[in-house]
């Protein structure tokens, strides 16, 4: 996988929601935005067990944390995470980020899309059109033929 970048706003220190968490509670929220698994759509596949080594924390104390953390983001027993409010954050307005973020929602497994409320509810959520879609399909498939 290649080197990716994340921004995180200098005000999430003193943001509502994180001001009232504990340290540990920030720094798995803070890990779940920031690991090297995580992508623009804030939906991907981790095991409870990778976040185990790459955290130093116990399977427990995670599940604990994750619970505390619900209502920002979602822990599947299926392994996968969902950050919800995810494009909140992401440049909309880029094409590009629109386009990516649409194929990471397209490919995603049918099971963790019903999880998440299905595809038409994410690609709102991300303000994405299905013509942006089928452009990239398009375009796509030209690049293959040629």
């Amino acid at each position: 996988m290649e080197n990716q970048y994340r921004i995180i706003y200098s005000k999430f220190w003193n943001d509502s929601f994180i001001t009232k968490l504990d340290p540990l509670d920030r720094y798995i929220f803070l890990y779940l935005l920031t690991n090297e698994h995580t992508n623009i759509a804030g939906i991907y596949e981790l095991p409870i067990r990778v976040m185990e080594f790459e955290t130093g924390l116990e399977k427990e104390t995670l599940r604990v944390i994750l619970t505390r953390l619900e209502s920002k983001i979602e822990y599947f027993e299926n392994s996968w995470v969902f950050i919800k409010n995810f494009g909140k954050y992401q440049n909309l307005n880029s094409p590009n980020i629109r386009i990516s973020i649409a194929i990471i929602l397209r490919e995603l497994p049918e099971s963790v899309k019903g999880l998440c409320g299905g595809l038409e509810t994410l690609t709102k959520g991300f303000h994405i059109e299905k013509s942006i879609v089928e452009k990239y399909r398009v375009e796509k498939i030209r690049v293959k033929k040629n």
